[in-house]
Order: structure tokens, then sequence, then C-alpha cells
């Protein structure tokens, strides 16, 4: 699979700096910066190169008190689209003594 990450149009710093950890976690992942495109035009890009799935992590807040708060994953061409909600977001830095980070695929494993 392969899979395209945006944001808002606007996004605020650690909405971007959520991506970017995204990008380390998610096996062939690709950011496209938002810049004015309507979320139609880059669905259709994502259609026309393969992609299999989009994510867009939108923000809340304003000034500097945004942060990321909604993230929207739709599978390619036709869905189905899921929406979650963010609470809170901790970067791997922000974790007091994380364990370096590995070049492995991650995996997860579900047991019924």
């Amino acid at each position: 699979s392969k899979i395209l990450l945006t944001t808002c149009t606007d996004p605020c710093l650690r909405t971007r700096g959520f991506i970017n950890e995204l990008l380390t976690l998610i096996p062939h992942s690709e950011y496209f910066e938002r810049r004015g495109y309507e979320i139609k035009k880059i669905t259709q890009y994502a259609v026309n190169r393969g992609y299999t799935d989009i994510m867009i992590v939108g923000d809340s807040g304003g000034g500097c008190k945004k942060k990321p708060y909604s993230m929207i994953i739709t599978h390619l061409p036709q869905g189905p689209t899921h929406w979650y909600r963010i609470s809170s977001v901790v970067f791997h830095k922000e974790i007091e003594d994380a364990a370096p980070r590995t070049e492995h695929y991650p995996e997860l494993i579900l047991k019924g």
C-alpha cells in the first residue's frame, strides 16, 4: 500500500511535526503539501499516481494554541472514509528515556 499524507490549508507547527512522526511510522507514506489545493484535486492526484489511501490531518484552536485535532483516512478510490479525533500528541523527542528508533517496519498483531 502507498499512503499520501496531507494537512489542513494552514497547518500549525505541531501539526507539521505530527506529520513528520507519521512519515517515520507508516511505511510507503509520502507528504503532499496542501497549499491551496482542494481535497477533491488532491484525491484525484493520489488516485492517478497509485496511492491506496489518503490521510488528512487537521488542527484546531487559534494562534499559539493550535494543535493536531483530527485525522481523516480514506481508502482510494471509493472509500470507506474514517474520521478520528486526536486528543493529545507526544512526539518521540518529548518522551523521556525513549528507546532509539529502528529501521524495521512496525508490526501490529491483534488477537481476537
